[in-house]
Parts: structure tokens; sequence; C-alpha cells
């Protein structure tokens, strides 16, 4: 490769200097960049590149002139073609030398390969330094490690400039690579602490010029977290564990990992109350506890023997941190001692479990008899907010299903998608024999119910499995838009639309919702609409594939029902349902409700044509455009005029109640083909005004057995909200018109 010239130099900085993508790289890179142009030789009138070409060239001439289509010229000491370089778009105009040109050229193929280049070899040699400081450090892999390079950047200071003072937390860390420093030639690594939040315990200075890898906290937190926490944590943990002898083998040892929360505190903080000891086990990783009562005795673990595992376990006083901080690992007991495969099961008694398995949709097929089996291998388990419980690539041995919190399935990808109370995860073990393929962890605080997974084969079978295999394939699914054969348009709405498609693979007939991103987040009613339901997971409700995100749309694929909706049935039937019909649909309805209300979801547009009753006879809920998390109030109107809620008209912000509400209108409707408030024949207005008055009647008719029902419709419709069905769904159920139903299959 021909040398350049101290001008030829000169001409290619500037050049470069004028340009983003190359005034953010380091020194060492841009010297690897310069050596990796070529110097090309033209005669005059020659082609460099024609009109449509993409040559992907970056071109600093340095001799001669050129003409790029017909006016304009470029004279030496000027760059072009970084248009195709960056872009990849092809040349709307000729350039041709209209002189004898000399120019150095980037191909962009080599400046990839360059970088590629320099980034591995910029990786190994942090991955170097970092193992040699500290064995922190050596749990990072190398994936981690190289993300941890990326946010590195090349620093020269001066002899005499101060690199770190004591007391002082700038929260970044310096490689020293080249030149000596105030802490000597053996410690290449300058304030290591300060990457996890500590302040530096020495001032440091720069004895020579130093050349070092600049490391950021903040950065490595956005790289790294909560993985290298976590990875660190465990460490600590696992030395913890392994002091005490405990006989745990591999596996168990990383279940109980899993299973655990990390806490910080500060001085003379309280981590534990005398009154309220916790069903877990403490192990203080980092800093010092103490006994309020005995402050000159340390703690090491509390309840970590197996006497102390004991409900009547209790503690001599409080505890308190004596430290400046201290790092503590809380482990469920019932857990461990699960894992240890002990007799000792600090878990609620079998009653208050049967109880709480018969709220789980995944377990409400079952008798009675089969639930008071499934609560003596059940187990409760508290996980704190960001505990991973199941990563990716492992083999699930518990089955977890979310009794009250939220989990996140997908750290840190664009399909990520968050899950609440009745949905599970581990079933993909369960049925498949294989590691799990997402990661599975608390959004917020979260309380499970774990079952080994061999146990059980004897009671998810028939119609259940075959619900869990279904759902779980859409939850696994990594599709695309070439997975799916476009067969008609449902609805068109601003910004996007819903389309019937087909999988080609299994032939399965899905719906597929595409919304328009209009910025760097996706704020959308819409998108917030999918987000609420994705963490829903019940028999009666269709099931979510994770979310596809491709500019500028977000897609949203649904399972499609075969059926019709509640409307179209009641067409033919001019005289409404009959009363043990009508029965029925509500009590479905309720039973959806119910686990809407319960993963804090309010529906908002429960009305007829909402309601689609599938090949089977059971209703389901279609059209999830206006649910909304119960954490807002919202004050739109988001259903017929004819189910709007009083309050929402009032504008004084609608929750919970407006489903009762929907549902009291839905049950009128259904017994007598008329609304309660307003005809199919008056404006919006008109029924707006006859919903806020709050009058109706039934009308006449001789069967006894519709007092009931009227009685039902009565509490549903109340126009104070709060006064609105009293003692909510619960009570509703408990109703003597739903007397003799079997809430089991609702029959």
């Amino acid at each position: 490769m021909e040398a350049k010239t101290p001008k030829d130099l000169k001409l290619i900085e500037a050049a470069l200097d004028r340009h983003l993508l190359f005034q953010e790289m380091d020194a060492i890179t841009r010297l690897f960049v310069i050596g990796e142009m070529q110097k090309m030789t033209l005669p005059a009138g020659a082609d460099v590149y024609l009109e449509g070409a993409s040559p992907q060239l970056f071109m600093v001439l340095v001799d001669g002139c050129l003409r790029v289509g017909w006016r304009k010229e470029v004279s030496p000491g000027k760059e072009f073609g970084e248009e195709t370089f960056l872009t990849d778009l092809p040349r709307n105009e000729r350039v041709v030398t209209k002189t004898k040109v000399e120019l150095w050229a980037l191909n962009k193929a080599h400046f990839i390969a360059v970088k590629d280049k320099l980034r591995t070899k910029k990786a190994e040699e942090i991955q170097q330094l970092l193992f040699a400081v500290s064995k922190r450090f050596r749990a990072l892999t190398k994936s981690q490690v190289r993300k941890v390079a990326l946010v590195a950047t090349e620093v020269r200071a001066d002899a005499g400039s101060v690199l770190t003072s004591i007391g002082l937390c700038t929260e970044v860390c310096f490689l020293v690579r080249e030149g000596k420093t105030s802490l000597g030639a053996n410690i290449n690594c300058i304030g290591k602490s300060q990457l996890a939040g500590k302040p530096c315990k020495h001032t440091v200075s720069a004895l020579t010029s130093v050349l070092a890898w600049k490391i950021e906290k903040k950065g490595v937190d956005a790289v790294l977290w909560p993985s290298l926490q976590h990875t660190l944590q465990h460490n600590f943990l696992k030395s913890a564990l392994r002091a005490c002898n405990f006989p745990l083998r591999s596996e168990e040892l990383n279940t109980v990992m899993r299973c655990s929360a990390f806490h910080s505190y500060k001085q003379k903080e309280t981590v534990l109350l005398q009154s309220e000891p916790g069903a877990c086990m403490c192990f203080v990783l980092q800093g010092q506890l103490v006994f309020q009562s005995q402050p000159d005795t340390p703690i090491s673990s509390i309840r970590s023997k197996s006497e102390d595992w004991g409900g009547e376990f209790t503690l001599p006083s409080d505890v308190l941190v004596s430290s400046k901080s201290a790092l503590v690992a809380f482990l469920p007991l019932s857990l461990f001692a699960v894992s240890l495969q002990g007799e000792v099961r600090v878990t609620p008694p079998s009653s208050i479990l049967q109880e709480d398995l018969k709220e789980v949709p995944l377990f409400q097929t079952l008798s009675a008899e089969k639930l008071e089996e499934l609560s003596l291998i059940a187990t409760e388990v508290c996980y704190e907010k960001e505990t991973v419980i199941v990563q990716k690539g492992e083999m699930a041995r518990f089955i977890y299903v979310i009794k009250s919190g939220f989990g996140v399935i997908g750290q840190h990808t664009s399909r990520e998608h968050i899950v609440g109370p009745g949905n599970f995860f581990g079933q993909h073990t369960w049925l498949y024999n294989e590691p799990v393929v997402n990661n599975f962890m608390a959004y917020t605080k979260l309380v499970c119910l774990t079952f080994p997974i061999n146990s059980l084969q004897n009671f998810l079978k028939g119609r259940t499995k075959k619900w869990i295999q279904w759902k779980s394939a859409l939850q696994d699914t990594k599709w695309s838009l070439d997975s799916f054969l476009m067969l008609r348009t449902l609805d068109r709405v601003r910004g996007g639309g819903i389309f019937l498609v087909g999988n080609k693979i299994d032939n399965m007939l899905c719906m597929l919702s595409a919304v328009t991103i209009t910025g760097e987040t996706d704020d959308s009613d819409t998108a917030k609409a999918h987000q609420a339901i994705g963490r829903l997971a019940h028999p009666f409700l269709m099931s979510w594939m994770p979310t596809l995100r491709l500019l500028p749309f977000t897609y949203y694929g649904i399972s499609f029902v075969q059926g019709q909706s509640l409307a179209q049935l009641l067409k033919d039937l001019p005289r409404g349902l009959h009363n043990r019909e009508a029965r029925f649909y509500v009590a479905c309805l309720t039973l959806l409700l119910e686990h809407f209300h319960s993963c804090k979801i309010t529906f908002r547009n429960l009305q007829m044509d909402t309601v689609h009753v599938d090949a089977t006879g059971y209703p389901t809920l279609i059209d999830f455009k206006r649910c909304k998390l119960t954490t807002e109030r919202t004050y739109t109107i988001a259903t017929s005029p004819w189910y709007t809620a009083p309050e929402t008209l009032r504008r004084e912000g609608a929750g919970l109640e407006v489903d009762y509400w929907s549902l009291g209108v839905l049950l009128y409707e259904c017994m007598f083909s008329t609304f309660p408030f307003g005809t199919k024949t008056q404006s919006p207005y008109e029924i707006y005004d006859a919903v806020l008055l709050g009058k109706y009647e039934f009308p006449y008719h001789s069967e006894q057995e519709l007092w009931p029902v009227e009685e039902v419709i009565e509490l549903l419709l109340v126009s104070n909200p709060a006064k609105r069905l009293p003692g909510g769904l619960k009570a509703l159920k408990q109703h003597s018109w739903f007397r003799g139903l079997d809430w089991v299959t609702a029959k």
C-alpha cells in the first residue's frame, strides 16, 4: 500500500473531522481507518462512478479536479461519496474527472472489518485488565465484557493531573494501559469501588503521561444491569451458603439463588423487626448486622439452622445495620426446604392454599378433591422486584403461577411482555422437556404458587393441557410478517388496522393488529391496551403472541376465535334469552371480569358486539382497544351511548365500577331485547340524558323466575358508583339467581 505524505494526512484528517461518524472515534481506531484508505489515480475524463451507482466509498480528493453532475466541482481537500457510504443509497448524479486526479478512498466493508477487529481487541484487553483487578470481575462472561468494552472510552491524562480524590465518588473507573500513577506500576485499575457507587479510598495522580480506558458507572449499569449486579450478588450468596455447609447440589444451589432477593441498607436502618421475622432465611453478604439488644455481636445469618425453621421462631430484638452499609440476601424458607428435600415447609395452611387455587383459572376445572391434593404440593413464594426467577436456556424445576403482582417474560428484548395474576411460567419444560426459551423476572413484588414440575401430570389433563400448549406455543413464538398469509381486512383505523391472517406453519387463523409508532416510545391508547391485556391468562380469553416492533408499526398477534357475536345471536330472538341461557352467559362474563379486575384492568367496552360466542358455545371478549390499567382513572367515553356509565358522563372519572354498569345493561338487553336507557332511534345526547336521569322500567311479565334477575340488574344499575354492587363480583356470585350453578364449568 502506498504511503501517505504529510499533505495527504492533513487533508484526510480535516475531511474526517467534518463528519460525525469519524469525530466520535478514538485515536487508535482513526489511525487504523486512515491506514485502510487506498490511493486511486484517474486520468482526465474518466468516470469515478455513474448515476444510480452505489460504490460505498468515502473519498478525499488530494490533487486535481472533479465534476459532480453538470455544474458542481470538487477541489482538493474536499470529500465526497459520504451519502452512499452512510446510507447505501444510490447516487443521483454522475461523477467525472475534469483533470488528472489523485484521491484516497475508504471501502465500507474494510471500515466495518476494522471496527470489528478493534472492538474484539479492545474487549480482550479490557477483559485482561478487569480479571487482574478483582475476583468479582472474573465472574463476567465474554459477552458481558464485550458490553463493557462498548462503553469504555480512551483517555490520556498529563503528568500531575488528579484521576481520583479521596472521599469523592465521581462513578468513574480507569484501566491504565500505559504510564505510571501514584499507586504504583503493579496497580492498573483506579477507582474500581466507584463502579459500585462507593467513594474513593485514595487520591491518585498521574506521575507520567497516562493512557487509560475510562469506564463510567452509568454506562456499565446501562449495558449490564441487572445481570452484573446479580452475578456479583449470587457469588457472595454462594460463598455464604457454602460457609453454612448446606448439602446442596449445583442445580439446587442455582434454584435457591434465583429465588433469593437482595437489599442494600444504610447505617442504623432496620433490616428485620422482632415482631415480623418473616418466613425467610437471611444472609449478610457485605457489611455488618447486629441485634439491637446485642450491639457488640455481629450477625452473619438468621434462620440458617434447621431448628430455626419452624413457625414459632422469634428474634431476640430488632436487627439493625451497624456498618456504613450492608448488602443482605433473603431466601424464601419454603422453597429452600423443598430444595433440600427436607420435611420442614413453612407454607400457608392447606385450607388457605385451596382457596387460592380456586381463584387461578388454570385450576378452576379441578374438583374439590383434586384441589386438596394439589394444595399439598403447592408452595407460596414471594419475590422482590427485579428478581430473576428463571433464565433463558435453563431447565425449569417448577411451574410458577402468579398469585399477585406482575412478572415480565423476555427480559431486555423487544418481545418482552408483562404478565399478571393467573399467568404461568415454566410450562415449556413440563410440556416438551426442553429448556425455557425466555427469561422470567419479577416486574413488581411478586407472589407465586410453585409446583414441582413432575408432580402436575395427574392434575393438568385434557382441555386444560391443550389450553396450556396453545398459550405456550403463542407465548414462545418467534414470528415475522413473512410467517402469515393475508386473508382479509377486518377493520381499518387511523394509523393502522386489524387483519385476518393465516399462519403458514400450522394453518391457524390469527388477527394481526398494526399500530403506528409516533415517536421513540409507543404510548398510543391501543398500545397501552395491548400492554394491559398481555397480563391476562384465562381459558375464556384469546391468547396473544409476543409483540413485533418494525418501524413505523408495532404488530400484535392475537389468536382468532371462530363464532359470532352475542348481538348476532339475539337478532333472531325478539323476546331475548331464556333465564337459564342468560344466567350462563352472565356467569361466564362475571368470571372474565373478575379475572380482569384481579389483574387491575378495566375492560370498559362490555356490550353485545364485544362478546363473542365460540364454536363450543362459551363466550369470550373481543375488541380490547379500550382496556385500561386501573392505576389511573379514565374520563373518556369508551363504549356505545346505551352502555355508558353515568360517572363517565359526569366527568367524575371511571374505575372498575363501569364494568358492573355495562354488565347490568347487557343483562337487561339479554332478557328483554331492549335497552334500559334510550332507544335505537334516539340521538346520543338523548340517550346520555336518560342515563344521567337513571330511571328505567322492567317490561310487563308474569314469570316469577325473573324476579331474581331484576334484583341483579338493580344491584348493577346504581347511578352512584360507590354504592354499585356492594361486595363486588365475588358477592354477585353468591346471589340467589346463580344458586345451583357450577362455577367450575359455568354450567
